[in-house]
């Protein structure tokens, strides 16, 4: 019954950081003054409180971070620098600024691969664990070679998305969700996929998956240990 009031009771706090010319959009649970802290980075244009289940259950016991990177919800539109490389920095300079010492990273999707740049810029002294979430890290200009069909679609669905970026948001959304949410606001999570002008967010796309440099793609191995 404890558990059940302390979750009841657990307040999730909103806030901003400025890293740079860049001001980061980030929601919080737990003990904010810990210098420990799990960091949850959100897959292309999703918005932070879509972990919102994850920092009410975490929180309880430790602190929560969830963040909304450059050129993603409320955090400033960046017409450069939308690379896992330059997240990776501003991510690094965000638990610089909010006190995190030690962080358990958890990337998804997108996310993973500025957990990977993360790791290859940064090392691992101050991180204490690694969770990538719904993708591998991207091989880079590789990519097309690795994995032709893959690199086919995605490259196809840039145009879709690029020429109806409403239509392609919400088929995105919806096919993220496979299982029933009853609670699941699909045209709010729309509307905050929309957050991210369509030609910003075909630059981070591309750089996702064919931008990687070699030192990120040296992390590959670094994240399986």
């Amino acid at each position: 019954m404890l558990k059940y009031i302390v979750i009841a009771l657990l307040q999730i706090t909103e806030g901003t950081t400025t890293v740079g010319s860049v001001k980061i959009h980030y929601l919080q649970s737990g003990p904010t003054k810990s210098d420990h802290a799990l960091v949850l980075i959100p897959g292309w244009r999703l918005p932070a409180y879509l972990w919102t289940e994850q920092l009410t259950h975490f929180g309880a016991t430790e602190r929560v971070i969830a963040i909304d990177p450059r050129s993603q919800g409320p955090s400033t539109k960046m017409t450069e620098g939308n690379t896992p490389e330059v997240r990776a920095a501003d991510l690094h300079g965000l638990l610089a600024n909010l006190g995190v010492a030690h962080a358990t990273l958890v990337g998804w999707s997108q996310g993973a691969q500025d957990v990977a740049a993360y790791l290859a810029e940064f090392g691992t002294s101050t991180v204490d664990a690694v969770v990538l979430v719904d993708s591998p890290v991207s091989w880079g200009p590789a990519e097309v070679d690795a994995h032709p069909a893959f690199s086919k679609i995605l490259l196809s669905s840039i145009s879709t998305y690029a020429r109806s970026p409403v239509e392609y948001s919400r088929g995105m959304v919806r096919s993220i969700f496979v299982q029933p949410h009853p609670d699941l606001d699909i045209d709010k999570i729309v509307q905050s996929t929309m957050q991210t002008p369509p030609d910003i967010g075909v630059a981070m796309l591309t750089q996702d998956i064919f931008g990687a440099i070699a030192a990120r793609r040296s992390a590959r191995s670094t994240s399986r240990h």
